[in-house]
């Protein structure tokens, strides 16, 4: 079915690899002038830096970045003002992120949540997911077999066909806008909420879309 081969793409960006990551242990590339620590009441304490931030994940293609950063007891990291994470297969642009190395529920570990101006690409492709709020779950060993994908408040994901040969005319991208989208791994992506998939002469409207790819292909409406 077209909009199963359309979908499966979007959300996930497809050039994810199946083998799970590693945990991320934080690595300081750069800070600007701004650099203060304070103690606060019961042991917890609370880093400010400024002037243009950038972290990596050491031993791993990762990148995180924003103009300043709070890091509240070395476990969450809040990045504000011009935000990104990148990876070798996807970026993520925000006015904030906040990274949980060890959230207080280890099912949310490894967490990022991208909130306001959120911006998600597919660097291979160019597709993208555009919206208010996003969380990305990232694939690690020993926390969730894949990366989960999480978006809310009305997301669109714009989805951009490559090309059929040389010379060919450029088709034009499709869309899919609900309230609520999640994509689990390469594998599955869900949408509830008033979804409306459109391209062209191909308009389709319902509550939900669900998709699954792998030994149980189908897609339901």
């Amino acid at each position: 079915m077209i909009v199963r081969a359309l979908v499966l793409g979007l959300l996930i960006p497809a050039a994810l690899p199946a083998q799970k990551g590693k945990r991320c242990l934080i690595e300081l590339v750069r800070v600007g002038h701004e650099l203060r620590h304070v103690e606060q009441f019961g042991g917890n304490t609370t880093e400010y830096m400024g002037g243009g931030v950038r972290f990596r994940c050491q031993g791993q293609n990762v990148q995180m970045g924003s103009d300043s950063l709070q890091i509240v007891n070395e476990n969450i990291y809040i990045w504000i003002g011009h935000a990104s994470y990148r990876d070798s297969s996807l970026s993520v642009t925000a006015d904030s992120l906040t990274y949980l190395k060890h959230a207080p529920d280890p099912k949310q570990d490894e967490s990022i949540l991208a909130r306001v101006n959120v911006v998600v690409t597919d660097r291979k492709s160019g597709s993208t997911l555009k919206g208010p709020s996003v969380d990305f779950l990232r694939g690690v060993k020993g926390v969730r077999d894949s990366d989960d994908v999480q978006a809310s408040g009305r997301p669109v994901v714009r989805y951009l066909p490559t090309t059929t040969g040389k010379g060919a005319k450029t088709p034009k991208p499709w869309s899919i806008t609900a309230d609520h989208l999640r994509g689990f791994g390469q594998s599955r992506l869900w949408g509830g909420g008033t979804v409306v998939v459109d391209r062209d002469s191909l308009l389709v409207n319902s509550d939900s879309i669900d998709v699954e790819e792998g030994k149980h292909r189908s897609t339901n409406f």
